[in-house]
């Protein structure tokens, strides 16, 4: 809101979102829900009165602001269209206010992407967005577009003295929010003048749809792909996806490419297709022929879908922010069919009617399902069921009495096999506020779908994870080499992160552990690791472990 000129407010009392209808102070005074109200409200219209009072200096500082900013040296911006959230993230810039235009010529200049660390020469092509700080709401562009924030003189100085000294720190939750690396999208920017061909951006229109003679495509890149297969899961249209990439005529669609042959579906397919692809915005390409002169559509790269019959799991001993964000996902955001369920009926529910259990983060998933549900997970896993754990979710699945997971939190390294691990012992450990960090990724497993190049992770809290023994599980892990990209880690951290695992996927007899070291779509908004969570749920039972 400042960024525009508005009063940010926030007042949080009387045990903030935690304080349920009455919260007890240390001094024994009872803070109520009906306090908790009065007092948000008289701190709210004083807010607003003391806003209203000095409303000419307020005016003021923010006409000086907008004329400091367009004086300034600008500095600009170029998206490159490519990437599969590029219009996503176009059209959030552009509902704030931002002014956007697109390169009509291509453009030659020296430039910088957003994660790196030096320039280089590049030729951007028509079509890519350019985004400038000199306008109006220059402060907006930078603060959302660059790579890392800048904190008060001394604050980063005190924390780190507050680590050594092992004492909580006063970071919140994040410590970065560019856009380019939340959704993994191209991004490069200028710090010299550049004078390109431009127009006002305009949403690219889809392609019209026109019935085939044989069947159709969906590019795995196609910026509402998932959009489209929850409607045709929701219309019971038969579809596959291929695990390479799909050549017709000159045309190459990426690996995770969705098929729907009409000869495998009801008479009506194209009626439903032409209203599932308008009301996901989609463009289908049509095939006349099943005749590519490449990969053959009854080849075994060619995945037929099954139905993933989704259960999502929350109640007591969820946590409700991360069962939110998943929740959200999957019932409104990205709408794919699916069941919620709560964590103490696990032990009484027949779990054969689900092919794929989503546990988000949360510490009581032991106890909630007792000997009884954890031998019933279990079985269930064993004759195929797919879990996906989230962040803490998976601890238990590690522990001796269960063993369903093979991966190992890191520990500090110990002198010998007898030793206990060196370095104090600490009441604080060294955590990371809410930072991005570069990945590689498996680029030939089908929870890579839709995603062309490794994103950078978002990592809050201690929690690292050595990379599992079989190479080929780990699906996407931090990198060996300068790992952080934006944000505040302590070497410390740094360390310990270096190689660990993000996202691992592990056999358990017929079935397959999916362990997401942290949330994979943090706040709705960091969507560049979203797919594989969406890859998980959507086609784990269509691939099974050999």
């Amino acid at each position: 809101p400042a960024l525009h000129g508005a009063i940010g407010m926030t007042y949080e009392v009387a045990g903030g979102g935690r304080g349920g209808t009455a919260y007890r102070r240390e001094d024994g005074q009872t803070l109520t829900l009906a306090h908790r109200i009065e007092q948000h409200y008289t701190t709210g219209m004083a807010t607003l009165r003391t806003a209203a009072a000095n409303r000419e200096e307020l005016l003021r500082y923010q006409y000086d602001s907008v004329r400091a900013q367009l004086a300034a040296a600008p500095i600009t911006y170029f998206v490159l269209p490519t990437s599969p959230n590029f219009e996503e993230m176009v059209e959030m810039l552009r509902r704030g206010g931002v002014q956007v235009a697109t390169l009509t010529a291509p453009l030659a200049t020296r430039a910088q992407r957003v994660e790196a660390e030096a320039q280089e020469n590049r030729t951007f092509p028509v079509g890519t967005a350019v985004i400038t700080t000199r306008q109006p709401l220059g402060r907006l562009v930078n603060t959302l577009l660059e790579k890392n924030p800048t904190f008060p003189k001394g604050f980063l100085e005190t924390q780190r003295e507050k680590a050594m000294a092992d004492e909580p720190d006063e970071f919140y939750d994040l410590t970065t929010w560019s856009l380019p690396l939340a959704m993994n999208v191209e991004t490069f920017y200028a710090t010299t003048p550049v004078t390109a061909q431009t127009k006002p951006y305009e949403k690219a229109m889809r392609t019209a749809f026109r019935a085939a003679q044989y069947g159709y495509l969906v590019d795995a890149n196609e910026p509402n792909f998932y959009r489209f297969a929850g409607e045709l899961l929701r219309n019971g249209v038969n579809f596959s996806v291929s695990d390479g990439d799909v050549t017709v005529a000159d045309k190459t669609f990426a690996r995770g490419t969705m098929i729907v042959l009409k000869g495998s579906n009801k008479a009506d397919v194209d009626a439903t297709l032409e209203r599932a692809s308008r009301s996901a915005d989609v463009s289908l390409f049509p095939l006349d022929s099943g005749w590519m002169g490449g990969t053959a559509f009854g080849s075994e790269k060619i995945h037929y879908v099954k139905d993933p019959r989704i259960g999502l799991v929350g109640g007591p001993g969820v946590a409700a922010t991360s069962y939110g964000m998943l929740w959200h996902t999957l019932d409104i955001d990205t709408p794919i069919p699916h069941t919620t369920l709560t964590l103490d009926s696990l032990r009484n529910l027949d779990l054969d009617k689900y092919s794929v259990l989503v546990f988000p983060d949360g510490g009581g998933y032991e106890d909630a399902l007792g000997k009884r549900g954890l031998e019933k997970l279990q079985g269930w896993i064993r004759g195929g069921g797919t879990l996906v754990a989230v962040k803490g979710a998976s601890s238990f699945l590690r522990d001796k009495d269960v063993e369903i997971s093979k991966i190992q939190p890191w520990a500090p390294p110990k002198k010998s096999e007898d030793a206990k691990p060196t370095g104090d012992e600490r009441y604080n450990d060294y955590r990371i506020p809410g930072s991005a960090f570069r990945t590689t990724f498996n680029e030939r497993s089908y929870l890579t779908f839709g995603v062309p190049r490794p994103p950078t992770v978002l990592i809050e809290g201690s929690a690292a994870y050595l990379p599992a023994t079989h190479r080929v599980d780990n699906i996407l892990t931090i990198a060996k080499e300068s790992p952080l990209v934006s944000g505040v880690a302590w070497p410390e951290s740094i360390d310990r992160l270096k190689g660990s695992a993000f996202v691992v996927s592990e056999p358990y007899g017929r079935g397959t552990v999916i362990t997401f070291a942290d949330d994979p779509n943090f706040r709705l908004f960091w969507r560049g690791t979203l797919p594989l969570f969406l890859n998980a749920v959507l086609y784990s039972p269509s691939f099974p472990r050999d």
